[in-house]
């Protein structure tokens, strides 16, 4: 069986190291391997946000699974939130490569199957969607504290 990779990683910081990205498509090229899978594409974003998909190596991945035949009959992800931090962009693009055959899996996540499946992966969906909303919370209270203290939290200076 044909497969493709997608990794992605969300901040700058995280794409200027490149072991996020590296460690993501090493462990799904090992699952891959452990099932008899050949990997035949592996598409990245690195410093792309999850919550919208206007990701050049997410739409190439979408554009090169509408061919004719589809190069490849599953796409293997890290984890789920790496195709979408958002619960409609991943619906969305789970049903378009559904149509197409394509099913989306992960090493860290269970495979579904049946009646459970059209329960967990909309339920999977909103844990990414919600874990995303929590960090960014998280994070703007943690710069407003330091801000507040007198140091900087990071970006441009204030005026």
């Amino acid at each position: 069986m044909n497969v493709a990779i997608y990794a992605r990683v969300s901040t700058e910081m995280q794409a200027e190291d490149e072991t996020p990205i590296l460690g993501q498509v090493n462990e799904c090229q090992s699952f891959a391997e452990s099932r008899g899978w050949e990997v035949v594409a592996t598409y990245k974003d690195e410093g792309f946000t999850g919550r919208n998909t206007d990701r050049p190596g997410f739409q190439q991945m979408l554009s090169d699974a509408q061919q004719k035949p589809s190069p490849f009959q599953k796409i293997i992800v890290w984890k789920g939130s790496r195709i979408a931090r958002n619960v409609e962009d991943r619906l969305a693009c789970q049903s378009i490569l559904a149509r197409r055959g394509i099913d989306i899996v992960s090493p860290n996540e269970p495979e579904f199957e049946g009646a459970i499946r059209a329960l967990m992966i909309p339920l999977l969906a909103g844990i990414d969607e919600y874990e995303s909303w929590r960090i960014g919370e998280d994070t703007l209270r943690g710069m407003k504290t330091l801000a507040r203290q007198g140091y900087s939290p990071g970006g441009r200076p204030p005026r």
